[in-house]
């Protein structure tokens, strides 16, 4: 039996005001946050105030992306902020812990299971752990899977399958 991947993960979400028309809506509505218990106040403020600008923040390096990108399809570089596209991104800032233990099927270990990031960007912030792979043409048979070298304190940005067809597998 397969456990799954071998990963813990901490997902923080857009919230919107209460009055916004999507506040009930699951992506936008709030997060849950500990509740204080022994925690204390002001270190659970300054990590809720830190998520809201940390998420805001890569939303931002999202939106440049998006920018180049559109320039790249001949779109003029706002192309993706209109409000029917991206004007209210659904965006999740996950902060994931993996072992970088090597994936063993036999024992049912595996790290990220091989699958595609269905948005349009995603930014990976990277360590020295070393594990992410990458498969260039995944409708080739077989595939063939490359390492991507960690770089300490740079990112990663993954284009994701809304792009491809988008672009018309451009990108």
């Amino acid at each position: 039996m397969d456990s799954g991947d071998y990963k813990e993960g901490y997902y923080i979400g857009v919230e919107v005001p209460e009055d916004d028309s999507d506040a009930e809506n699951p992506f936008y509505g709030p997060n849950v946050w500990p509740s204080i218990g022994n925690l204390d106040f002001a270190l659970l403020s300054n990590h809720i105030n830190f998520s809201h600008l940390s998420i805001y923040a890569f939303s931002e390096v999202a939106k440049a992306i998006a920018r180049l990108i559109a320039l790249a399809l001949d779109l003029g570089a706002t192309f993706f902020d209109q409000q029917e596209m991206l004007g209210k991104p659904i965006a999740m800032f996950r902060l994931l812990h993996c072992e970088g233990l090597i994936s063993d099927p036999t024992k049912g270990l595996y790290g990220a299971v091989a699958h595609s990031n269905f948005g349009l960007v995603t930014l990976l912030a990277t360590d020295d752990v070393a594990g992410l792979q990458i498969c260039k043409h995944k409708d080739v048979k077989p595939q063939i899977w490359e390492h991507v070298a960690p770089l300490k304190g740079e990112f990663i940005v993954n284009l994701g399958d809304m792009l491809e067809r988008w672009s018309n597998s451009m990108f």
